[in-house]
């Protein structure tokens, strides 16, 4: 159980990560940054959806 937990707070860190990124993104006039800034929530995204699935599986295997 204690991996399904870590699990969810690394989810949520990753999300948080993605939206503070995304707000930055939109903030910003510069084109290079907002680019940059983009390439960075692709990224955390994939991460947080690989946490996503890992998570699930882990659940399903703890109930």
């Amino acid at each position: 159980m204690t991996i399904v937990i870590h699990l969810k707070s690394c989810i949520t860190n990753f999300h948080v990560a993605r939206k503070h990124a995304q707000k930055i993104m939109n903030d910003s006039d510069n084109f290079d940054e907002k680019q940059q800034f983009y390439k960075c929530m692709i990224k955390l995204l994939e991460i947080e959806n690989d946490l996503q699935q890992h998570y699930i599986q882990h659940k399903d295997n703890s109930d």
